[in-house]
C-alpha cells in the first residue's frame, strides 16, 4: 500500500474546492493535497463528488486515537422545524424502497450502468447502486412516496458503507452512492415543495451493515468478532459525512438488532458534529425487536437498547422492520413510557418474519425484515428477493387501522412503513392519521436516576436501595480470579460472575489490572465471552482499571451502557476534560475519584472540594448528565495503628453527606473492604466491619458499593460487644478501640471464621428456628424443623398454617430490617431460598390434602373442582417471586387453580394466557419500586384488551394508595391490593361467590375513592398542567370507529302525569336506607343483603316493609306526579365546549298531543330478567307526550328556533390535575365529534325529571299532623322515584328514543351498576362542577313549562327532581374534573362572559388556589 507522500492527489481534487473546505481542511505536500478532518490527525484521500466517478487510492494510515474534542458546529432548523410539526400531527415516513424496486424487474445491466459496466462481479441486488445508475427510478420511488404523503423519506442507503460494499468490491463507490442518493431525494422533495408547498425531509438512511459486535461468527469461537468497534465508526462516519454533504436534513440509524452496532454509528455521529464542526441534524434512532419476546438479536430488551444509546441524542427513538403493526404495540408502548423523545414506528407489512431456508449444503435462518441470512457460523446480506418470499400479506387499510390505534392511543409521533410497504400504505397511514393528536412526549421520565444497561435495564435513584456492586471479578482483589483468567480458564471465571448475580450483585465489577496480563486483551475477552451468558449479562458492567487504555478496550466491547471506574483530577484539569468527554460519547456512566493534582484526599472538605471541582467541571464544561456521575471520596482504612488515620471513617462519612447534600443528581460509591484492611485474614471481623460501615455510610447517603453483600452479617444479628467495639473504630471514639478489636480478632479467628455458637440455636422452638433459619440464610436445618412444625397438629392443622404463620412471620421479620437498611439485597435473597425450600417440603402433603378434598365433593368428571382460575405474575422487569410463590401456594391450597407465569412476565403474556385458560383473576406481584409503574401497564392493557375479570395487586413496594390512586383508575373492572397471601383468598372467594360479590366491590370501590380524595386532598403542592397542555392531552375518540347515531327525533319530547308504577322496578334502595341511616357491613351493605345484618337487618326490614305501603298509597292517591322532557339536538365540540344546533325545521309544539304506548311503539323488547312490575310494563299504558313521527311533526310545527343557527353552548371544565403524564386530561366535549367546517355531526341530548311534584304540600300536611316520620318517608320516596325515572327514561332513550344500543338486555341490577354504554352527568356533579350550566339546560328544554323549576341559588324544584345531558359515545365516561387552577377559571369566565370573581364563587369547591372574597 503507498504512503501518503507517494500518491498524486491531483486527478481526485474537486471542482469547488472552497466547498469542500466547509467540512475539512486540507494540507498540501507539493503537488500532493490530502484531507485532515478537523481535531484529527488521520488523512483520507479525496474524491470527486460530482461529474464523473473516480476510484480513490488507498493510503497507509498511522493508527490514532479516537478524540472527543470540544467545538461543536450549528444547529439544523430541521430541529425546530420536525418539532413545530410534531405537536401539530403525527407525521409520516416512507415506506419499504427495496419492495419498490422489486416492482420494477431490473436486471444485472441496471445495476451496472456505465460506470460499472466492466465490474468483475455479479451487481444485481445491489440496490445502493442504482442512485448512480438509476436515479431516475430511484427518484420515480421517492416520489411516489411524498406524493401519497409521506414527510419523511429515506435515501436509498441501507447498506451504504464500506463494510456491507465490500461484498460487491464497491467500497470504492461508498461516498458517491450516499451522496448521489442523498441529491435525488432533495430533489424529489424541492420538487414536491415546489407543487405544494409542503416541507419534507430527507433521512440520510444508515442500514446496520453485516457484521456485527456482539454475536460471534464461530460458535467454537463465542469471544469472535468480525469486526472492530473502531472499523465500525470509520465506515459509519465516512456514510454519515457523506450523506451530510449531500444535504440531508436527518441522520436515521435504523434497523438497530445489535446495540453496540448503534453506539458505534452513533459515536461515529458526534464525532462529526463536535470534531469536524460540521452542522448538526437531528438523529433519528430505530432499533428491531425480532421476535414476541421483545428483545434485539443480540439480546437486549428494547428499554435497554434505548439506554445504551441515549449518548446519541437521538431526537427520536422506535423500531422498525421484523414484526408487523399489531405484534409491535407492546414493545413501541414500552419504548413510548420510557422515553422523552418523539416516537417513530413503521413496521413491516406482513406476519411472517423469518424462515428456514437452504443455500448450497448449508441452512439458514431468512429474516425477511432485515435481509439477514443467519447460520451458526456466518451472517451475511442479501436482497432482492421476490415479495412471495416474504410473505407481505397486511393490506393497506389493516396496517394503517391498527397503526391508527397506535396514534388514538397517544404511542407515536412518525409513522411509516417497512419490508413489503408501498405507496398505497403510506398513503392509508397518511388518511388515517388525519385528525389524531400526536404524542406528547413525556417530561423526562427519568429525571434524578441514573440509567443502566446490560440486557435489561437499570435505574438508580432516590427510591433504589443500596447497590451492589460485585467484586469478585477483580484480579487485584480475588486471587482465584486472577489464577483463572492467567490459565486462560475463562469458563470457571464467568462462573464467578455468574454466582455474585445469583447472589444479588445488581452490577459486576471487572478489573484486568495486572502486570503479567494484556489488560485490554483480558478485558475485550472476557466481556465478549459474558455477553454469550444471559443470565450474567443481563446485569450492567462497571469497567474497572487505573490504564485509560483499558478501559477503552472494555467501552468497545459491551452493548450496554456500563461504569467507568475510573478518572481523577490527578493528571490535572486537561487529560481529566479529555477522558470524561470521551467516555459521554461512548454513553458510560463515570466514576470520579477524590484525587487531584497534588494527591488523594483524606480528610472531609478535601474531598468535597475535589468532588465539587470535579462536578463543575463534568456537568458545565462537558454537559455531563449529574445522574451519570459517582463519587468515590476514598474508602480508607482505619485500625492502623496511625493516629491521623483514626478518623478516615468519620471522614467518608461526612464527606458523603456533604457530596449528596450540595451536588445534585450524583452518587456516592466505593471499595468496602478497603475500610477494614488492617484485618486482612480475619474475615469474621471484616465482615462485621463491613456490615457496621455501611449501615451508616448508607445513612449518609452512599447509594452503592464495591462489596460481596452476600458474606455480610445482619446489622442487628452482630454481637452487642463487638458492635460497640466496631462503632468505637469507626467514629474514633477510643484511642484504645484498635488494640481492644486485634484482642477480640485473634479470638474470633480461633473459634472459627464465624465464631459463633453455632448449635445454640438449635435449642429454641420450632418456631424460633425458622425465624432464625430465615433471617440468616441457613437452609442447613430447615427442611426437618419445618417437618416438625408440620407434624404438630394441635397447633398448626394443615400444612397451609405452617407457611401462613411461623414462615409468614420469619419473613416479615427480614422485610422489615431490609427496609430499615440491616438487610441487604443478597441477604434478602439467601432468606428467599431458605423460604422456598420449606414450603418446597410443604407442598406434596397440600397436594393430598387437596385431593383427598376434592375426592369428597364427589364432582362428575365434568365439572371443575375449582373455585376459580388465577394466572398469577411477577411483572416484566422484576426478578423477585418468593411472594408470589407463597401466593400460589396459598390459593391452590383453598381450592383455586393458578396458572404461574414466573418472573419477568411481559404484560400481552400474562394478557394472553388469561384469555387462553379464561381466567376469573389476575395476579400481579412485584417487589422493586419500578414493577409499580409496569403494574399501572399491565392495567392499561387489561382495559384496551376489553378484559373484565378482577386484577389483584400485591408485593413488597406495593400499596392500597398507590393502587387507588394510579391502578385502579386505568381500568374499568376491580382493582384490588392485596396485602400478603392470606388476604388474597380472602378477596378471590369473595369475587367468586355471587351472593357476596356486589357488595364486596362495592365497599372496595367506596373504600379506593375515600383513599384517592385523602391522598389528593394531602398533598401540600398540587401540581397542575396548564390549561393549554392539558387541551393538548385531551381524549381523542375514534369517531370513524364509533360514528354518532341520530336519534328518532330533534327537539323535544315530555313525559307528564307519568305512572309511577312503572318506576318501581328501577329504584335503588341502598341510597334509601342511607337516608335512615342503616348501613350494613360487608357482605351486607346493599339490598336485599342489608336484612340479614346483625346490626341493621331487623330495622331496614321494618322501614322496607313501611315504605312499601307508602307507596302503594302515594300511587293508589296520586299524591305526588312525575313529569319529563327529553330533548336531542345536533352538537358539534369546539375545544372544551359543546355547540348546539336549530333544527331544519323545528318540530312540535306543545298543544299536540298523542297516545303514546310505551313499549309498542318504541319497539322495546322487555328484559326477561325484569321483575313482575317490568313485565307490567309492556302493556299498554297510556301517559301524555310530545312527538309525533317526524314526518307529522313537520306538518305540526311552531318555530322553536331559527333554521341552522347555533342556539346554546354548554361549557365544559378540563381536568387539570391528578393525572399521569400518559393519561388524557378529561372534559366532557371530549365525547362529542368536534365540529366539521363549523358544521355539527353529532347528536347530545338533555332531560329534566321530577317525582316530586306535589310532595312539599303532602308532606306539609303530613307534619301539621305531627307525622315527622311519615313526611321523611314521602321526601325519601320521592327522591327514590326521580332517580328511577331518570334510569327508566335513560333506557328508553339508549334503545329507542336515540336507539344507540337498541341490543341492549340487562337487568334492574345491571342498569343501577351503569353496566350500559353512554352517560348522563348532571350540572353541579363531578363531570361538570358548573351549577350554572343548568340555565342553559333549563332554557333549551322549557322545563318550566313541566312545572320543573331553578332557584335563585340554582336549586331543582321540586327536591326530588334530576336533570342532566346524554351522551352516546362508546367511549364516554364518568370523571371527576377534580382541582382546576387560575388559568382555566380565567377562561372559562371569558367563554362564558362573565366576571372571574362569578366563576369563582359558583367554582369555589373545586378551585385549587384561594380566593379572598
Amino acid at each position: 500500500m503507498p504512503s501518503l507522500a507517494d500518491v498524486s492527489w491531483a486527478p481526485y481534487l474537486p471542482e469547488k474546492l472552497e466547498t469542500w473546505q466547509l467540512h475539512v481542511g486540507m494540507k498540501r505536500f507539493g503537488r500532493n493535497v490530502a484531507v485532515e478532518r478537523k481535531n484529527r490527525s488521520s488523512y483520507s484521500g479525496v474524491r470527486q463528488v460530482t461529474g464523473r466517478l473516480f476510484r480513490c487510492p488507498a493510503v497507509a494510515l498511522p493508527e490514532t486515537h479516537l478524540s472527543a474534542g470540544p467545538k461543536m458546529g450549528k444547529r439544523s432548523a430541521a430541529f425546530d422545524e420536525i418539532a413545530a410539526l410534531a405537536k401539530q400531527r403525527i407525521m409520516i415516513i416512507d415506506g419499504a424502497m427495496g419492495t419498490m424496486i422489486q416492482r420494477e424487474h431490473l436486471e444485472e445491466h441496471d445495476f451496472r450502468g456505465e460506470v460499472l459496466k466492466d465490474h468483475p462481479k455479479p451487481l444485481k441486488g445491489n440496490n445502493d447502486l442504482l442512485s448512480i445508475t438509476r436515479p431516475d427510478i430511484v427518484y420515480k420511488i421517492h416520489k411516489l412516496y411524498l406524493d401519497a404523503g409521506a414527510d419523511f423519506i429515506e435515501t436509498n442507503t441501507f447498506s451504504g458503507t464500506t463494510i456491507a460494499q465490500a461484498d460487491y468490491e464497491t467500497e470504492h463507490l461508498v461516498h458517491e452512492i450516499n451522496y448521489q442518493s442523498a441529491l435525488v431525494a432533495k430533489r424529489a422533495c424541492a420538487d414536491v415543495q415546489k407543487e405544494t408547498g409542503r416541507r419534507c425531509f430527507v433521512c440520510g438512511a444508515i442500514g446496520p451493515t453485516n457484521k456485527t459486535l456482539s454475536i460471534s461468527p464461530s460458535v467454537e469461537k463465542p469471544e469472535m468478532r468480525n469486526i472492530t468497534f473502531k472499523e465500525l465508526v470509520k465506515a459509519y462516519g465516512d456514510q454519515a459525512r457523506s450523506l451530510l454533504q449531500g444535504g440531508v436534513d436527518v441522520l436515521l440509524v435504523e434497523t438497530v438488532f445489535d446495540s453496540a452496532n448503534a453506539k458505534a454509528a452513533l459515536f461515529a455521529i458526534r464525532g462529526l458534529f463536535e470534531d469536524e464542526e460540521i452542522m448538526e441534524v437531528p438523529v433519528f434512532l430505530s432499533g428491531t425487536i425480532v421476535d414476541l419476546s421483545g428483545r434485539t438479536l443480540s439480546g437486549q430488551t428494547g428499554e435497554a437498547f434505548l439506554v445504551s444509546t441515549r449518548q446519541g441524542k437521538p431526537s427520536a427513538v422506535g423500531l422498525n422492520c421484523a414484526l408487523g403493526a399489531k405484534d409491535m404495540r407492546p414493545f413501541i408502548e414500552a419504548m413510548s413510557k420510557f422515553s422523552d423523545a418523539l416516537i417513530i414506528c413503521y413496521p413491516n407489512a406482513e406476519k411472517k418474519f423469518c424462515k428456514t431456508v437452504k443455500r448450497g449444503q448449508q441452512e439458514y435462518i431468512y429474516m425477511y425484515n432485515t435481509q439477514l441470512f443467519l447460520s451458526l457460523n456466518k451472517l451475511l446480506t442479501y436482497s432482492g428477493l421476490p415479495n412471495a418470499l416474504g410473505g407481505y400479506d397486511e393490506t393497506a387499510e389493516d396496517m394503517a387501522l391498527a397503526l391508527k390505534q397506535f396514534a388514538m392511543d397517544g404511542l407515536v409521533n412518525i409513522v411509516g412503513g417497512c419490508c413489503g410497504t408501498t405507496p398505497d400504505h403510506i398513503a392509508a397511514m397518511a388518511k388515517a392519521m388525519k385528525g389524531v393528536a400526536p404524542r406528547q412526549p413525556p417530561a423526562d421520565p427519568h429525571a434524578g436516576n441514573m440509567l443502566l444497561s446490560g440486557l435489561e435495564p437499570m435505574t438508580v435513584g432516590p427510591f433504589t436501595n443500596f447497590v451492589n456492586i460485585g467484586e469478585r471479578c477483580n484480579v487485584a482483589g480475588s486471587r482465584r480470579f486472577c489464577n483463572l483468567i492467567k490459565n486462560e480458564n475463562y469458563e470457571a471465571a464467568i462462573d464467578v460472575a455468574r454466582v455474585q448475580v445469583e447472589n444479588g450483585a445488581q452490577v459486576l465489577d471487572i478489573n484486568m489490572d495486572d502486570g503479567l496480563l494484556d489488560g485490554p486483551f483480558a478485558m475485550s475477552k472476557f466481556l465478549r465471552l459474558i455477553a454469550t451468558e444471559p443470565d450474567v449479562a443481563k446485569v450492567p458492567v462497571c469497567i474497572d482499571s487505573s490504564d485509560f487504555s483499558v478501559i477503552i478496550a472494555g467501552l468497545e466491547s459491551i452493548q450496554g451502557k456500563c461504569i467507568v471506574n475510573s478518572i481523577s483530577l490527578k493528571e490535572g484539569e486537561e487529560s481529566f476534560i479529555e477522558r470524561a468527554r470521551l467516555i459521554r460519547r461512548y454513553g458510560a456512566a463515570v466514576v470520579v475519584m477524590a484525587f487531584d493534582e497534588e494527591g488523594q484526599a483524606a480528610e472531609t472538605q478535601r474531598k468535597y472540594e475535589i468532588c465539587e471541582r470535579s462536578y463543575r467541571i463534568l456537568t458545565e464544561e462537558i454537559g455531563f448528565d449529574p445522574c451519570d456521575i459517582i463519587f468515590d471520596p476514598n474508602i480508607l482504612t482505619i485500625a492502623t495503628g496511625m493516629d491521623e488515620h483514626a478518623n478516615y471513617g468519620v471522614y467518608f462519612i461526612d464527606a458523603t453527606r456533604m457530596i449528596r447534600e450540595n451536588l445534585p443528581g450524583c452518587h456516592v460509591s466505593g471499595g468496602v473492604s478497603n475500610i477494614s484492611f488492617s484485618f486482612r485474614g480475619m474475615e469474621a471481623v471484616r465482615e462485621a466491619m463491613h456490615s457496621v460501615f455501611l449501615y451508616y455510610a448508607i445513612k449518609a447517603g452512599m447509594d452503592m458499593g464495591i462489596v460481596n453483600a452476600g458474606a455480610l452479617p445482619v446489622y442487628e444479628d452482630i454481637p452487642k460487644d463487638l458492635l460497640i467495639l466496631i462503632e468505637d473504630l469507626l467514629f474514633n471514639r477510643d484511642p484504645d478501640a484498635t488494640e481492644k478489636m486485634l484482642v477480640v480478632a485473634q479470638d474470633m479467628k480461633k473459634g472459627g471464621k464465624k465464631a459463633e455458637k453455632t448449635e445454640e440455636w438449635r435449642s429454641f422452638s420450632v418456631e424460633e428456628r425458622l425465624k432464625y433459619a430465615l433471617v440468616k440464610g441457613i437452609d442447613t436445618h430447615v427442611v426437618e424443623d419445618t417437618e416438625e412444625a408440620r407434624c404438630m397438629t394441635d397447633k398448626y392443622p394443615r400444612p397451609l398454617n405452617v407457611i401462613e404463620r411461623p414462615l409468614m412471620d420469619g419473613m416479615a421479620v427480614v422485610g422489615e430490617l431490609f427496609g430499615s437498611g440491616k438487610m441487604f439485597l443478597p441477604q434478602v435473597i439467601k432468606s428467599a431460598r431458605v423460604m422456598k425450600k420449606a414450603v418446597a417440603h410443604l407442598i406434596p402433603f397440600m397436594d393430598k390434602e387437596r385431593e383427598e378434598n376434592i375426592k369428597k365433593m364427589g364432582l362428575t368428571g365434568d365439572e371443575s373442582p375449582y373455585q376459580g382460575t388465577m394466572v398469577l405474575a411477577t411483572v416484566k422487569g422484576d426478578v423477585h417471586d418468593i411472594g408470589k410463590n407463597i401466593v400460589a401456594v396459598v390459593l391452590g391450597c383453598n381450592n383455586f387453580k393458578v396458572v404461574d407465569l414466573g418472573v419477568m412476565t411481559p404484560c400481552e403474556v400474562i394478557i394472553k394466557t388469561a384469555i387462553e385458560e379464561k381466567a376469573d383473576f389476575i395476579g400481579c406481584s412485584g417487589l422493586i419500586t419500578p414493577s409499580l409503574d409496569e403494574m399501572v401497564h399491565v392495567a392499561k392493557e387489561m382495559e384496551r384488551n376489553g378484559l373484565k375479570i378482577p386484577l389483584l395487586i400485591g408485593g413488597a413496594t406495593t400499596s392500597k394508595t398507590h393502587t387507588a390512586v394510579k391502578i385502579a383508575p386505568r381500568y374499568s373492572n376491580p382493582v384490588i391490593h392485596c396485602l400478603d397471601a392470606s388476604k388474597s383468598v380472602v378477596v378471590c372467594s369473595a369475587l367468586s361467590d355471587a351472593t357476596t360479590r356486589d357488595a364486596f366491590l362495592a365497599d372496595i370501590s367506596e373504600e379506593y375513592e375515600e383513599v384517592r380524595q385523602e391522598h389528593y386532598e394531602s398533598l401540600k403542592d398540587r401540581r397542575f398542567t396548564a390549561i393549554d397542555v392539558a387541551r393538548s392531552k385531551a381524549l381523542h375518540i375514534d369517531f370513524d370507529k364509533f360514528a354518532p347515531v341520530k336519534p328518532s327525533f330533534l327537539g323535544r319530547k315530555d313525559f307528564v302525569d307519568f305512572d309511577l308504577q312503572e318506576l318501581i322496578p328501577y329504584i335503588d334502595w341502598k341510597p334509601f336506607f342511607d337516608v335512615w341511616q342503616l348501613r350494613g357491613k360487608y357482605p351486607n351493605r346493599a339490598y336485599p343483603r342489608i336484612f340479614k345484618d346483625e346490626q341493621v337487618g331487623e330495622e331496614a326490614k321494618r322501614v322496607f316493609d313501611d315504605a312499601q305501603k307508602w307507596l302503594s298509597k302515594i300511587i293508589e292517591d296520586k299524591k305526588l306526579r312525575a313529569n319529563a322532557v327529553i330533548g336531542f339536538y345536533e352538537a358539534g365540540s369546539q375545544g372544551d365546549d359543546i355547540h348546539c344546533f336549530s333544527l331544519p325545521v323545528a318540530y312540535v309544539s306543545r298543544p299536540w298531543r298523542q297516545a303514546y304506548r310505551k313499549f309498542s311503539s318504541c319497539n322495546v323488547r322487555p328484559s326477561r330478567r325484569f321483575s313482575t312490575h317490568s313485565r307490567q310494563c309492556a302493556q299498554p299504558v297510556e301517559h301524555k307526550c310530545v312527538g309525533p313521527p317526524m314526518s307529522q311533526a313537520a306538518n305540526h310545527a311552531e318555530n322553536v328556533f331559527e333554521n341552522g343557527v347555533k342556539t346554546a353552548t354548554f361549557y365544559g371544565l378540563r381536568q387539570q390535575s391528578g393525572r399521569e403524564h400518559d393519561q388524557p386530561h378529561l372534559c366532557m366535549s371530549d365525547f362529542i365529534k368536534p365540529l366539521q367546517n363549523g358544521a355539527p355531526s353529532d347528536y347530545i341530548g338533555l332531560f329534566a325529571c321530577s317525582a316530586g311534584i306535589g310532595a312539599e304540600e303532602y308532606c306539609k300536611i303530613l307534619e301539621s299532623d305531627h307525622d315527622d316520620y311519615g313526611s321523611i318517608m314521602v321526601k325519601a320516596l320521592a327522591d327514590r322515584l326521580a332517580e328511577a325515572f331518570a334510569e327508566y327514561l335513560h333506557r328508553l332513550v339508549r334503545i329507542d328514543l336515540w336507539g344507540y344500543s337498541t341490543d341492549e338486555d340487562l337487568s334492574p341490577a345491571d342498569l343501577l351498576a351503569v353496566k350500559y354504554h353512554g352517560i348522563r352527568p348532571a350540572p353541579g356533579y363531578p363531570t361538570q362542577p358548573d351549577h350554572t350550566e343548568k340555565r342553559t339546560l333549563w332554557n333549551l328544554l322549557k322545563a318550566d313549562d313541566y312545572e320543573l323549576q331553578l332557584t335563585e341559588h340554582l336549586a331543582m324544584l321540586p327536591a326530588a327532581s334530576v336533570s342532566g345531558l346524554y351522551f352516546a359515545s362508546p367511549s364516554s365516561s364518568y370523571f371527576a374534573v377534580g382541582k382546576i387552577d387560575k388559568d382555566q377559571v380565567t377562561d372559562y369566565a371569558a367563554r362564558k362572559g362573565t366576571t372571574v370573581e362569578e366563576m369563582e364563587r359558583w367554582l369555589s369547591p373545586i378551585l385549587g388556589y384561594d380566593v379572598d372574597y
